[in-house]
């Protein structure tokens, strides 16, 4: 699982820097596309964070409760 955390992460992380350095740069259909990736991965990300492993992340989990989001 640290595998796909690892890979949304970076697909998060690339993301943002690519909308940020283009400033415009992208014709809006792929700067819609490029948000729409990043939440995706993001989403995911909260979930993946909000499975219970015992001892590992369980504060990520509770904290995600209770926001509602679990």
């Amino acid at each position: 699982m640290n595998d796909r955390r690892g890979m949304l992460s970076l697909i998060v992380r690339a993301s943002d820097l690519l909308l940020r350095g283009v400033h415009g740069a992208l014709p809006e259909p792929q700067a819609e596309r490029l948000l729409i990736i990043r939440e995706s991965a993001r989403r995911v990300l909260e979930i993946l964070n909000a499975v219970e492993i015992p001892g590992v992340n369980t504060g990520a989990s509770k904290r995600l409760k209770s926001q509602g989001a679990a």
